[in-house]
């Protein structure tokens, strides 16, 4: 199931707040094929990018989703002119943002499968 987070959870207009006071980013996530995250970056006015808010972002989904990002600890995601990189996630116990991953891939399917086999190739 997909679920939007859209700077406001259900407050219309209202900005999420980070720790540092910086609004949250605004993006929609799902489980895709391989038991991969999949972020999309929705880009509201107002929002950070999930690039700028990227810990923010891979702390929410280890919130949400420990285990799947257990398992699968390269988060892929689309960026609002459409690139689909991914994030990288520390191993557990720490699940946080570990840096990014350049996969410049054109299609969300593009994207799984390059981040699966780097997982797999331990890159």
């Amino acid at each position: 199931m997909a679920k939007d987070i859209y700077g406001g959870e259900g407050k219309a207009g209202a900005l999420r707040l980070r720790a540092s006071g910086r609004p949250a980013a605004a993006y929609r996530w799902h489980r895709g094929r391989g038991g991969v995250v999949v972020v999309i970056d929705v880009a509201l006015p107002g929002c950070q990018s999930v690039t700028d808010d990227a810990a923010g972002v891979v702390a929410d989904l280890a919130e949400w989703c420990p285990g799947a990002l257990a398992a699968v600890p390269l988060i892929v995601y689309r960026e609002p002119m459409g690139r689909w990189d991914g994030l990288r996630v520390d191993p557990p116990p720490g699940l946080a943002f570990a840096g990014f991953k350049c996969l410049d891939a054109a299609s969300k399917e593009d994207a799984i499968r390059l981040a699966l086999a780097a997982l797999n190739h331990g890159s």
